[in-house]
């Protein structure tokens, strides 16, 4: 499979929470695919700073979000 986004994010969300997964190239380049990290956020504004300054620190370019809910 081709990488079209090295740097990218999905973002699950709930009422009260949102679990995110950022995939970042492989610094040891043994994984063309790159490395996936999970990280929880609550849903107040401080939370979703933090998840905005997760994925940034990053680099972060395309983020894709799924809700089963009205956001």
């Amino acid at each position: 499979m081709d990488v079209v986004f090295p740097r990218c994010a999905g973002l699950d969300v709930h009422k009260k929470s949102i679990t995110a997964c950022r995939i970042v190239p492989d610094p040891t380049g043994q994984k063309a695919e790159g490395s996936p990290e999970l990280q929880q956020f609550g849903t107040m504004t401080r939370d979703l700073l933090a998840s905005a300054d997760w994925l940034t620190a990053a680099s972060i370019t395309h983020v894709a979000m799924d809700s089963t809910g009205e956001y």
